[in-house]
């Protein structure tokens, strides 16, 4: 599932990507969470103007706000008043 966001600057972000998805690779993640790393890393990236790098805490931070909003969007509404 993907969001729309908005675009700063696109330069670097295919290294970005590129970069991410390699050491993601690298480290042992299957192809599926490499690329999702990948894509996230790049999606920060935009968001930056100029050549900048993405930090680690930046894509942790990221993870961890997509987690939660995964989990709270697959939790079934327990909500009884219709």
């Amino acid at each position: 599932k993907t969001t729309a966001q908005e675009v700063i600057d696109v330069a670097g972000a295919g290294d970005t990507a590129l970069a991410a998805l390699t050491l993601s690779i690298l480290s042992g993640s299957n192809i599926h969470n490499a690329v999702r790393l990948a894509n996230y890393a790049a999606g920060i990236k935009v968001w930056k103007l100029g050549v900048k790098t993405v930090t680690k805490e930046e894509l942790e931070n990221l993870l961890i706000d997509k987690e939660i909003k995964d989990l709270l969007e697959s939790k079934p509404n327990n909500d009884d008043t219709n």
